[in-house]
Order: C-alpha cells, then sequence, then structure tokens
C-alpha cells in the first residue's frame, strides 16, 4: 500500500511571522507551533535561514543564532519539518526488530476480508485469520496452500475434530454450533464457561470461571491479590498471587514510579538517584525518564550497569533549578557499563567554571547516544580515563560561541582515553578536543566555534595511534584566549590517520598537522585564512616528520578577497621525511606549497613532471633540488635539473660530490650523462668527448677533488675483475702503476698530441695519438 505525502509533511507555514535582525526569538500570529513543530527545524523567511533551538509555545520559538536577515513584521515564512528530532532512533530500531520478528517464519499473519485466503499470498507457515464471522476461521499455509485449522484459538475458534468450538459473547448463543462447544459468558462477573450438550442440545454450565475463585480443573483466576501483585503457578496445579521477584534483571526502573514529577518545577533530583540506586541493587538496567520536564537542583549520580533512557526527540528533558551550583549535572566515576541515551538536558547556560552536562571519570563501557545537549555551561559531554566507550549521534549546542574555554565533547588528558567512538555528532557553537589511543573520531559535524580547532587533539603521550575521518569543520571563528586562530583540525597524535575530512570557511589552516608518522589523505580544505594544510614543528617530539600527505585537494575560490595563501605549507626547516604525492595545491592566493623541510619529497602529482615533483633543501627555492645517487663506496651524486644552479653535497668522506645530470649538453670534467645514443656516458672536458660505459660490468665509481698530475688510480672508472685495471685520467704523461689493457686520459693535450696510452704493464704505457 503506498502513502500519497502533501507539502504538509514537509513544510509549515500558517499564520505569520515577526522578527527583527540580531533577535533569538521568532514571533507568529496563527500558529500552533508546539504540535507542529520540533526543535531542530529550519527558519526560512526573506531570503534568510535559520535553526530553532526551542518552541516555547504556539506563538514563540527560541533560534540558536542570531536573525541574519532582514527585518520580518507580519510577513509570511516557510518552517522546513528537518529536524533530526523526528527521527527516533531508539523507536525505529525498536520496531525494525519488531517488524523483523514479524517477518521470521511464522509470526506474519494475514487478515482475511473474502472466504479464503488469496492463495497468492503468503508463504509456507504464515497464518491467516477471518474474524467478520461466527466462529472465527484460521488458516496456516503448508505446501503454498492454505489449510483451514481445527480448534484454534482465538476470540472464536475454529471447529476442533468433531467440529465444536468456542465463543465468547454477552448473550447467549444459539444452539445450531457442534456438540461440545463452549460458550464464555463475557457479561459474567466471573466470566463463567458454559458447554453445549445434551439433547437436545443445551448450554450447560460446566461450573469453571475464568474470574474470581478457583474453577474444579486448575481454571480460573484465585481471588484477593493486590496492586503490583503477580499471577504464578502454586506447587500443585493451581495458580496464586505473589509479589514481583526483585531485581532488575534488565527491566527497566520508571524514574515516576520512585516519586519524581516531571512537572519543569518539582525537584526530582532524589528521585532519580533513588531509581538508578534500586536499578544497581537490582544487577543493573534501565532507568526510563517518561515524556516530561525533570528539574534538579544537585548532581545525578551514576552507578554500574545503569543507563538513563528518555523518551526521545527532545521528550523528556532535565532541567536545573535556580539553586543548582554543582560542576556537572550527570556524573558517573569510576562506573563500569553505564550510560545516558535519548534524553535532553537543558544547562541553562549555567557558565560556572568546569561546568558540564555529562561526564564520566575512570569508566569502562559507557554509551552517551542519541541526547540533546543545549544552552550548555563550559561542556556538554567529558570523559576523562575512560576504557570502550562510545559517543554517538548526539546534539550539543552552546548558545553564543565563545573564545574562552569551551567544548561540546572534550576527552581530558590528565588520565589516558582509550578505545573511544566518537561519531555522528553535531556540535554547534563548540567544537571537539580528545585526548586518547586506539580511537576513531568520524563524521561529526562542528561549525562556528570560537575556541581551539574545530577538532583538536592534544600533545600529550597518551595521544596516539587514532583514525579521524569524514569531518565537517566550518566557522571557526577569530582568534581564542590562548592566542590560536581557529582552524579546522589541528592534532599532535603520532601514528595517525587523518582522512576524508572537510575543513573550510575557518579562520586558521584547514589541518593543522603536527602528529609523527600521520598518513593524511583525500582531505579537502579551502577558503581558510590561512592554509589549506600546514605540516608543524613543535617539539623534537610533536611535529610532522616522516608523514605522507597524499591525495589532497587544498584551495581558495574567493578570487580576489582569497585568505588561503598555500594549499600546503611546512613551518620550519626543522621538519623532515616528509612525502608529498599526488595533491591537487593549484589555485591559493599566494602559491601551490611552501616547501621548508630538509627532505620532502614530491611524488608525480598533477604534472606528473620529475623538475616540478622534486626533493627541496632548506631554503625551499626550487633550485635547491638534493636528492642523492648512492654507490657501493658510499659515495653519492646529486640529481639535478639542467641549466640551474645548485649546491653540492659531499660523500660519507666528506670529499664534495659531482653532479649528475639527465639533461645537460655539455658536461664538466668528470660530469655524467645519460641520453637516447649512448645509455651512459662520462665527459673527458668541456668540448663533450664521451666514453660509453657498459654497466653490466662491475664499475668503482671514485670522486674527483682535482684532476692529479700523471694519473692515480683511485681517480676513473676502476673495473673489479683485476686490479687496477680501469679507465684513469690525469694532467701530462700517465706516471701511475696500472694492469695491462688500462686507458689513460690527458686532460691537458692540445689537439696536436697525444691524448690516450694504452698500458703495457706496470709504468709502461704506450701512446695513442689523435691528432687528426
Amino acid at each position: 500500500m503506498s502513502t500519497i505525502l502533501s507539502i504538509s509533511d514537509f513544510v509549515y507555514q500558517t499564520g505569520t511571522l515577526t522578527i527583527a535582525p540580531g533577535d533569538t526569538t521568532a514571533v507568529f500570529s496563527g500558529t500552533s507551533l508546539a504540535s507542529s513543530v520540533k526543535d531542530g527545524d529550519y527558519l526560512f523567511a526573506g531570503g534568510s535561514l535559520a535553526v530553532i533551538q526551542t518552541v516555547t509555545d504556539d506563538t514563540h520559538a527560541e533560534l540558536f543564532t542570531e536573525w541574519a536577515g532582514a527585518a520580518v513584521t507580519s510577513g509570511s515564512y516557510l518552517i522546513l519539518k528537518a529536524s533530526l528530532l523526528r527521527y527516533h532512533t531508539a523507536l525505529i530500531g525498536y520496531d525494525s526488530a519488531s517488524l523483523l520478528a514479524m517477518l521470521d517464519g511464522t509470526n506474519v499473519w494475514y487478515v482475511v476480508e473474502g472466504a479464503a485466503p488469496d492463495p497468492s499470498i503468503g508463504e509456507d507457515g504464515n497464518r491467516a485469520i477471518k474474524t467478520n464471522v461466527t466462529p472465527w476461521k484460521i488458516w496456516l499455509k503448508t505446501g503454498g496452500v492454505w489449510v483451514l485449522q481445527p480448534g484454534s484459538p482465538g476470540g472464536q475458534g475454529d471447529p476442533g475434530a468433531d467440529g465444536a468450538t468456542w465463543i465468547v459473547q454477552a448473550a447467549e448463543p444459539g444452539t445450531d454450533y457442534p456438540a461440545n462447544s463452549l460458550w464464555i459468558d463475557s457479561d459474567s462477573a466471573d466470566l463463567d464457561v458454559y458447554q453445549l450438550g445434551g439433547s437436545p442440545l443445551d448450554w450447560v454450565d460446566t461450573g469453571i470461571n475464568l474470574k474470581g475463585a478457583q474453577g474444579p480443573a486448575g481454571a480460573g483466576v484465585p481471588a484477593g491479590g493486590s496492586t503490583g501483585q503477580v499471577l504464578a503457578r502454586d506447587s500443585g496445579t493451581g495458580t496464586e498471587w505473589i509479589d514481583p521477584p526483585s531485581g532488575g534483571g534488565g527491566i527497566g526502573f520508571n524514574v515516576k514510579d520512585y516519586g519524581a514529577v516531571g512537572d519543569d518545577s518539582t525537584d526530582d533530583t532524589s528521585s532519580i538517584n533513588s531509581a538508578i540506586s534500586a536499578c544497581n541493587t537490582a544487577g543493573g538496567g534501565f532507568v526510563y525518564f517518561p515524556p516530561g520536564s525533570y528539574a534538579v537542583s544537585s548532581q545525578i549520580i551514576m552507578k554500574d550497569n545503569v543507563r538513563l533512557v528518555g523518551a526521545g526527540e527532545g521528550a523528556s528533558t532535565i532541567r536545573l533549578t535556580a539553586s543548582y551550583t554543582a560542576q556537572a549535572i550527570i556524573e558517573g566515576t569510576g562506573v563500569d557499563r553505564g550510560g545516558v541515551t535519548d534524553l535532553a538536558i537543558d544547562a541553562g547556560d549555567f557558565t560556572s567554571t568546569g561546568s558540564v552536562a555529562i561526564r564520566f571519570t575512570n569508566a569502562t563501557d559507557i554509551i552517551i547516544e542519541r541526547n540533546i545537549i543545549k544552552k550548555m555551561g563550559q561542556f556538554g559531554i567529558v570523559f576523562n580515563g575512560v576504557a570502550r566507550g562510545r559517543i554517538a549521534h548526539n546534539t550539543i549546542s552552546l548558545t553564543t560561541a565563545s573564545s574562552s574555554q569551551n567544548q561540546g565533547i572534550l576527552g581530558s588528558d590528565s588520565t589516558a582515553n582509550t578505545s573511544i567512538e566518537i561519531t555522528r555528532n553535531d556540535l554547534i557553537n563548540t567544537a571537539l578536543n580528545f585526548s586518547g589511543s586506539k580511537s576513531t573520531i568520524t563524521h561529526n559535524r562542528i561549525s562556528n566555534w570560537k575556541f581551539g580547532a574545530g577538532i583538536t587533539i592534544e600533545q600529550a603521550s597518551t595521544c596516539h595511534t587514532l583514525v579521524i575521518e569524514a569531518n565537517h569543520c566550518s566557522g571557526g571563528t577569530g582568534t581564542d584566549v590562548n592566542g590560536y586562530v581557529c582552524g579546522g583540525i589541528e592534532t599532535w597524535s603520532p601514528k595517525t590517520v587523518v582522512s576524508a575530512n572537510l575543513c573550510f570557511s575557518n579562520a586558521g589552516a584547514g589541518i593543522d598537522m603536527g602528529g609523527f608518522a600521520n598518513i593524511v589523505s583525500e582531505n579537502l580544505c579551502f577558503d581558510n585564512g590561512s592554509v589549506g594544510i600546514i605540516a608543524r614543528y613543535g617539539t623534537s617530539t610533536y611535529n610532522a616528520s616522516n608523514s605522507i600527505f597524499i591525495g589532497n585537494r587544498c584551495y581558495d575560490q574567493q578570487g580576489a578577497s582569497g585568505t588561503q595563501t598555500y594549499g600546503y605549507k611546512e613551518e620550519n626547516s626543522s621538519l623532515s621525511g616528509i612525502m608529498l604525492g599526488h595533491n591537487n595545491f593549484a589555485g591559493n592566493k599566494t602559491g601551490t606549497v611552501s616547501l621548508l623541510a630538509t627532505t620532502t619529497t614530491r611524488a608525480a602529482s598533477l604534472n606528473g613532471s620529475l623538475t616540478s615533483n622534486a626533493l627541496y633543501k632548506a631554503s625551499g627555492v626550487e633550485g635547491s633540488f638534493v636528492q642523492s645517487l648512492a654507490f657501493d663506496d658510499g659515495t653519492e651524486y646529486q640529481i639535478r635539473k639542467a641549466g640551474s644552479v645548485y649546491s653540492s653535497v659531499s660523500d660519507t668522506s666528506g670529499t664534495p660530490c659531482k653532479f649528475v645530470s639527465f639533461a645537460s649538453s655539455s658536461l664538466g670534467r668528470g660530469g655524467l650523462y645519460t641520453s637516447t645514443n649512448h645509455p651512459f656516458q662520462m665527459g673527458v672536458n668541456n668540448a663533450q668527448e664521451n666514453l660509453s660505459l657498459d654497466l653490466d660490468k662491475a664499475v668503482t665509481v671514485r670522486p674527483v677533488a682535482a684532476v692529479p698530475a700523471g694519473g692515480d688510480t683511485s681517480v676513473g672508472l676502476k673495473f673489479t675483475s683485476t686490479a687496477n685495471l680501469g679507465i684513469f685520467i690525469g694532467s701530462g704523461a700517465p706516471t701511475l702503476s696500472a694492469a695491462k689493457g688500462s686507458l689513460y686520459i690527458r686532460t691537458d693535450g692540445s689537439s696536436t698530441s697525444t691524448r690516450m696510452y694504452v698500458n703495457n704493464g706496470g709504468t709502461t704505457w704506450v701512446a695513442v695519438t689523435t691528432a687528426s
């Protein structure tokens, strides 16, 4: 069956709206807001949009932020029904589970309006019932066929094996039913039971009644009993009234059963704590808050194995009285297996130092889900020293963003937190700060804060091995009380993955990366006030060295008013071992990258050319390309781009090294060169007379500090197969001793003199005339 939706299912627009710029209260006329609008719905008027924080009554609603649009006086408006409170996760889960159970085998029933069930519906094991006839009929589908069932229970039974059935009604039935049928007289005080029998057939009182005194065959309900007792079988075949077993056994404890009123004025603190204690004493379970507003004047104290559960959708609210002075509203210290779900907490903008809505300390297995914390004080949810916890689907808001310390979610670093999942929370005008390990921070939405970064991971030994993924951080504004310009994500955690986050329109950097050996991948950072991503150096312990930045996109789309200077920047030259690869940093205000680390590897990226994606020295100038080519004896050569001037490096002994060029057409003495015609060449002099070398053979490469007179066996190319067999270089005639067959190249010969010699053993050299 399909449902036809109307526009009223999506919007509310009855009556008129009056609001002025800067107002936080929207005034309506001719409306019924309380029954039609939810906290979190969107108000749209005059081209401006705002989020409704609280529906005060039928004609007033409080907004999360000041109205930024133009004044509206008795004007038209739309309220978009988009609040998450319209989707109660707990009830959805319960209904889904119930539906799945119904769809499981024999639990599916069809109601039959015709003579028999439609053969095309249902599966084997399903049942069908027909209730608009006397007696009722029940079918079971077996082998693809609906089979009428004998003697099935129900309001009126199907015929049994002998055709008998049973009927429940006030008036005496006729006698046209099969013999042995039963009639339960619903008009009798004790639900008397009659049987059709005798000749002629008549309804005969069996002496059995289903209410009142016990019947002859164990049927009936015993008299007596008191409120709250339950019926149980006794030691024989009868039943008796008993008190329910003590202990929760997972069964809910209703705070109203312990004296809570929920009328927004009565102090319910003591009643709530009594329900928690009773639940804990019984072995644990759920403490349930029916819809209402529960005023508290002091802390709600959590205990082991207790979870506070509200009715969801903001229906169950805990509110502070004027006399409240404690820090945490809900306090759990040393608690095992505790939690808070589906509640709303109105902290009333309580700004006492350390004020917090929910706090767990030195606790294990904690669940905080689907809560609404509004008008929070300094903190929303705080956890310290928690092992294994889940903080999910909470909406936390600060009435007005502040540059003084505040966090919607704070994982304190005074005691380590571990194995925490923080996911799918909405933080408005406040941010998230976490210290811990082996934890995940994913799919959170943080907006419009003024203290710290949207997500801050502290410098602490307890912080490491985190996953920060798919978070949305935007609207960080200004400089906070500590002098930090509010950025999207700031992390100092080593061995951490920061991936697929969206950080934009923040006063500071999109991502401040100060963690050692991290992977920063596939993040999108744009229109930030500083840079897209910055590799930070705080201390020798907390810095971004040895990290990989890959697949990120950082740009500024604001044109002449752009603020994001670079897509990627390194804080200083103390950083090292950083790898950049396959990023797109084009389109920023000043440039693509600002590189200061001693070794920053740039893999092929947007253009894919080696010369534009290289290694850089501390100066950050592209000309200082310092990748090294190392040989077996420890010698190192710089790989260089042709036509530029570079500083040299040294081999392991401190001797300056020569360059290796992949593009030069003219080599200095001792330079190495590659081309399509000569796979590997050595320059003899500036005229580029080259000698091809077969690199399949063993070759020893020696550094040349200066051309030696008469040559030297340590200068040139030497083959390891025979001692001192090689190609040597020197000025003047050769004087060195070498193996027979070696070559000597004279570097100072004129065009008409001898330039090359062949060794005939020891120091005997035969000149090769090359005048032509």
